[in-house]
């Protein structure tokens, strides 16, 4: 269960994007490629489970929480910055039974493992946490001045012998190519797939609303191409 506190069609929609990363509002919306990477993350979950998992860009949370409930992951640690989507996102591990200081957590915690928030800033390595075997992110650039502390933080929280795992919309956003070029320039390697049809389907049960009022919310689902990435370093650092 996620809460959603922002919406693109509201009337501040100019101040969605924000003028700098402590103000942006992003991370208040359920983006579509959110729900390809949880989705991904469960078919994974073999693969996630006793391992320790960052999330960069959180926003509202879902992946995180899929990967503390659903994969097993030992603890997750989600990630951003603005003030308003780091407190939604308390908020949300919370009603999910998942956060740290929760009074809630205790009954849920043989479900999944407990999970923390952190206001990470790309850009200042002294706010970054312990690097971990995984690190997950989705649809995270959206200017070229993003792109070179994204690529410094995935180089730098990714433990040594883990994997970046990353969801993409096809998009002509600025600094995307850069983005996904550039770990390989560093000495990652990529693994490139195409999304499972599955991934894209309808994810509400009758409770939620119907299979037309999941595509009106989330209609990049049918507009876009998604493709997941997997980066692993060459060698240890």
């Amino acid at each position: 269960h996620v809460r959603e506190l922002g919406e693109l069609g509201a009337d501040d929609q100019t101040r969605i994007l924000g003028s700098s990363a402590e103000h942006d509002r992003t991370g208040l919306q359920l983006w579509a490629a959110s729900i390809v990477l949880s989705r991904w993350l469960v078919q994974l979950a073999d693969q996630i489970d006793g391992r320790g998992v960052i999330e960069l860009g959180a926003g509202c949370g879902l992946c995180g929480i899929v990967a503390a409930r659903l994969c097993g992951a030992s603890h997750v640690c989600l990630t951003d910055l603005a003030t308003e989507t780091m407190d939604n996102l308390r908020h949300n591990l919370d009603i999910n039974g998942l956060l740290d200081d929760s009074p809630t957590a205790a009954a849920t915690e043989q479900q999944g493992s407990l999970a923390s928030t952190l206001a990470l800033d790309w850009r200042h390595p002294s706010t970054w946490p312990p690097a971990q075997p995984l690190v997950i992110g989705a649809d995270l650039i959206y200017a070229d001045e993003a792109v070179s502390p994204l690529l410094a933080a995935v180089d730098g929280l990714v433990a040594v012998g883990g994997a970046f795992l990353y969801v993409a919309p096809e998009t002509n956003r600025r600094g995307e190519t850069a983005f996904l070029s550039g770990l390989c320039a560093r000495g990652w390697e990529c693994q490139r797939s195409e999304v499972p049809p599955a991934f894209l389907a309808n994810a509400f049960d009758e409770a939620d609303g119907s299979e037309d009022d999941f595509y009106l919310l989330f209609a990049e689902l049918k507009q876009r191409t998604y493709t997941l990435y997997c980066y692993t370093r060459i060698g240890e650092r």
